[in-house]
C-alpha cells in the first residue's frame, strides 16, 4: 500500500518559528528499474591504475577524464583554497580502513586520507564507504576529507547530527 500526503503541509506560525527540520514524513515507494535494451560496444578506457582488474573499468583517471578536472601533475590542480573543505556520510557499519585507503591510493596514485572522523569508529572496513573516500579523494586529493559516520540509517537522526555540529 501506498500512502502519499493528498495535500501540502506546514506548521502553524507560532510552531513554524520554531523548528528547523521536519523529517520522516513521506516515504517513497521502490521504483522498477528500467530494462537495458543494449549495453552497446565496450569502451577502451585509460588506466592508470596498477591494480589487477583495472583494465577499462571505472578508475580515478576516468572520471578525471570524462569530467575534464585539471591535470593533477599541473601546480594549479594542488592549490586547494583554505575554506574548501567536503564530507561523506556513511551509514550501519560501512567505515573505513586506513590499510585499504593506503592500497586504494598507491596503486591509483592518488592521495587518498581522511582529515576528520565524525561519529563512533568501527573497527573494519564496508566496501560502500570506501568506494566513497577514493573516489571522492580522487577528483578533489587537496580539499579536507570529513567522514561522517552513523551506525544507523535514519537521514531524520542524520540530519540532527549535522544540524546540531558547531561548524557543520
Amino acid at each position: 500500500q501506498i500512502v502519499r500526503a493528498g495535500a501540502p503541509y506546514y506548521l502553524p506560525a507560532k510552531i513554524a518559528e520554531h523548528v528547523s527540520m521536519v523529517g520522516e514524513l513521506l516515504q517513497f515507494p521502490r521504483l522498477v528499474p528500467k530494462k537495458v535494451i543494449s549495453v552497446g560496444s565496450p569502451v577502451k578506457w585509460a588506466n592508470s591504475c596498477d591494480a589487477r582488474g583495472c583494465a577499462n573499468l571505472v578508475t580515478p583517471s576516468v572520471i578525471a577524464q570524462r569530467y575534464k578536472l585539471p591535470d593533477e601533475s599541473l601546480p594549479a590542480a594542488h592549490q586547494a583554497h583554505t575554506s574548501n573543505s567536503m564530507a561523506v556520510a556513511e551509514f550501519q557499519g560501512q567505515f573505513w580502513k586506513k590499510s585499504d585507503l593506503d592500497g586504494f591510493g598507491t596503486s591509483c596514485h592518488r592521495d587518498v586520507s581522511v582529515a576528520k572522523t565524525i561519529g563512533d569508529e568501527e573497527p573494519h572496513g564496508g566496501i560502500e564507504s570506501e568506494l566513497d573516500i577514493e573516489y571522492i579523494k580522487a577528483v578533489a586529493p587537496e580539499i579536507p576529507l570529513t567522514v561522517i559516520y552513523n551506525g544507523q540509517f535514519s537521514l531524520l537522526k542524520w540530519a540532527n547530527q549535522i544540524s546540531s555540529m558547531a561548524d557543520p
